[in-house]
């Protein structure tokens, strides 16, 4: 095992200056986590994902798992183990021994997500081998591999040739019928693109019933980027529904439906869409994020418009969609978005000291004050805050009535270029507590660290409101 380091830094927030702290455990705004020394620089944190599993006491335990894109290890950072904070360290470094009976495929690395399940075990990842950057191609693309902290080389690998297979990578809920994830593969039907699904255990992915009414284009590329949500309510009367994002880049589209079952048989079932909209590769540098979330007024997907077609950096925003509003208004038919439903637009431009751009490249939603309602994370890995391109992410809180303003965080330390913000997910903290909440972790690849915001300074998440987790920041200081 290597041990990554793990550094206490100080926060740039608009409405929170951090306290001195002894204990991590008594005080814990902010961390700074990187991975071991001989870890390809300039890349951690392009691809990651939070996951919660068990420990071998069957105590839940979060997870942060993170790699550079294809081509590059995963780490994976130890953040919450039942009711207390992790090690904060880097647990291993897998796929990173070419020597190795296991080693890993040229390319892996495009993607990666943690499982809720996998033959009984609660520690496992799901990774992707994708062609590796500037399209140079792998030989393990297509690939998608699945490894497990207590049995690391005990290795699943299972491919489907020809149809680009791990683009994008989704969990879906423990025991959900469609299995246990669904992987984006757009080069398949010639590059219409489509989803396959990962059984619990099962040998190779197996291509997921599409809803029947799904038209696409000759070059739609569905399955380039891929988001889940577990819902507890249908809005097209399937049982055990997973409401999903699919982006289709091909058609700048995002294709929204539901997966479930029906009279016992696995369907899926088209909700919307939302159109002029183009999501990124999940290993690609420019490109909106993909997210759906409920931040108070029901299942929601988040869309980053965070670059223009070329490629190029905007100030940027975030589209939202309400589920309800897409069941009302579908606007599968126009390609453009003249029939599609309402949908908010969410950008930084009154947030105080912050310049924008790239705002939307991360997008993430959680409860990160444990009020009950989910917040907003946006990264804006581009911005100036306030005199050097550092990046910022964005938190805006969610309540019945919608979000609130935002607030701008960047670390102090983080330099000049360091793309903060790049990519955002959430880990959850207290397991099983009254104190549960998510925590905002955030990617500086220039940097090659990721960063665990322990405070944002909303209502809730200050040093007044903590309980029993103890001071995590200060009021601000005139």
């Amino acid at each position: 095992m290597r041990l990554a380091s793990v550094v206490l830094v100080p926060l740039l927030l608009l409405s929170c200056k951090l306290d001195v702290f002894d204990e991590l455990e008594a005080s814990a705004p902010i961390v700074s986590l990187a991975p071991p020394g001989d870890y390809p620089r300039g890349t951690l944190g392009r691809v990651m994902d939070a996951y919660v599993g068990e420990n071998a006491f069957g105590e839940p335990i979060a997870r942060v798992v993170a790699a550079g894109g294809p081509g590059t290890p995963l780490v994976v950072f130890d953040v919450w183990e039942h009711d207390r904070l992790g090690e904060l360290h880097a647990l291993d470094t897998r796929c990173n021994d070419p020597g190795a009976p296991d080693s890993c495929e040229a390319g892996i690395g495009g993607d990666v997500v943690g499982l809720a399940s996998w033959m009984g075990m609660k520690d496992c990842l799901l990774t992707s081998a994708v062609p590796l950057p500037g399209g140079v191609p792998s030989t393990g693309e297509g690939t998608v591999r699945v490894v497990c902290e207590r049995s690391p080389t005990s290795i699943a690998r299972m491919a489907v040739p020809a149809v680009q297979l791990g683009r994008s990578l989704a969990a879906l809920p423990e025991g959900h019928p469609a299995g246990v994830a669904l992987i984006g593969a757009p080069g398949a039907d010639g590059g219409r693109g489509t989803l396959y699904r990962l059984e619990d255990g099962g040998l190779e992915p197996v291509p997921l019933p599409m809803p029947t009414d799904l038209t696409l284009a000759a070059d739609a590329s569905l399955g380039d980027a891929l988001a889940t949500m577990g819902v507890g309510t249908s809005v097209t009367g399937l049982d055990e529904p997973v409401l999903v994002a699919v982006g289709a880049t091909g058609m700048r589209r995002v294709f929204v439906f539901e997966v479930g079952s029906a009279g016992g048989a696995l369907e899926s079932r088209t909700v919307g869409c939302i159109d002029e909209v183009q999501p990124r590769r999940p290993a690609d540098e420019a490109g909106g994020g993909l997210t759906v979330g409920d931040i108070g007024q029901g299942p929601t997907v988040f869309v980053g418009l965070s670059d223009d077609l070329s490629g190029e950096p905007l100030a940027g925003s975030v589209r939202a969609v309400r589920v309800a509003d897409l069941v009302a208004t579908p606007g599968c038919v126009d390609p453009s978005s003249t029939d599609d439903a309402s949908f908010e637009t969410i950008d930084c431009a009154g947030v105080p000291d912050l310049e924008c751009k790239a705002f939307g490249r991360g997008v993430a939603v959680g409860d990160v004050n444990g009020d009950g309602f989910g917040d907003l994370v946006v990264g804006a890995p581009l911005s100036l805050s306030p005199n050097e391109a550092t990046g910022a992410v964005v938190v805006f809180p969610g309540s019945a009535t919608g979000l609130g303003s935002g607030r701008a965080i960047v670390p102090t330390s983080v330099g000049d270029g360091a793309r903060f913000g790049q990519r955002v997910t959430m880990a959850r903290t207290a397991l099983g507590t009254a104190q549960e909440r998510a925590e905002p972790v955030v990617a500086a690849p220039a940097e090659t660290r990721l960063y665990i915001l322990f405070c944002t300074g909303l209502d809730g998440d200050r040093a007044d409101a903590l309980g029993d987790l103890g001071d995590r920041c200060l009021p601000q200081q005139p």
